[in-house]
């Protein structure tokens, strides 16, 4: 198709009045057409975009906001014709929702024990407002550096890190310790369950 313009907004207004009128007809090949253009030089449609959302902020937020709000209305569309169509009422379809999501988690947490650990111990250190979060990458780095060995009595006991670790901190949490991993120790179960409250010197010295 030839454009009889010179000027290239004149040239982008021609092509978009020509793809809206053709859209329908010609969808496959307009879309084609322009993943060839970007595959061409993407780096040119990226900083395109960029500058227009920065000089078109609130028509973009607009159009976004318009965009999630279609997008929840069609869902709750949908999740209402599927609860009619099942004869589930708001408050069985409540309950049904959370034993699902309970059953989710169980599977997840029984898969991932050393990220769910992580998670557990960083909620509890944020509910006392000890401070502090490590990471699974974290722990595993430690296993690693302790070799798999207790760091109090120093026996072997983790042959590899996918098995169910005693994860110890050097002061508890009770009594004002971080949940950084600087703060943490991978222990036997036996030297886990019987320091109690101690910091690790303290119990170190009673060893």
């Amino acid at each position: 198709m030839s454009v009889p313009y010179k000027d290239p907004e004149k040239k982008r207004e021609c092509a978009r009045r020509w793809a809206a009128k053709n859209l329908a007809k010609n969808r496959n090949e307009i879309n084609n057409r322009r993943r060839e253009l970007y595959a061409a030089d993407p780096e040119k449609y990226i900083e395109y975009q960029r500058k227009y959302c920065q000089e078109n902020k609130n028509l973009v937020s607009e159009r976004q906001r318009k965009y999630r709000e279609a997008r929840r209305n069609l869902l709750r569309e949908r999740g209402r014709i599927y609860r009619e169509s099942k004869g589930i009422t708001a408050k069985k379809n409540k309950k049904r929702n959370s034993r699902d999501h309970a059953e989710v988690m169980r599977i997840w947490r029984a898969n991932n024990p050393d990220k769910a650990r992580a998670l557990r111990h960083n909620y509890k250190a944020r509910k006392r407002g000890n401070g502090g979060a490590y990471t699974a990458e974290e722990l595993k780095e430690l296993f690693e550096k302790q070799d798999g060995k207790c760091f109090y009595c120093g026996e072997l006991i983790y042959s590899s890190f996918d098995k169910e670790l005693h994860v110890d901190h050097k002061t508890p949490l009770v009594r004002g310790g971080t949940n950084d991993i600087l703060n943490i120790a991978l222990a036997c179960s036996k030297c886990n369950l019987t320091k109690h409250t101690k910091t690790a010197e303290e119990f170190l010295m009673e060893a």
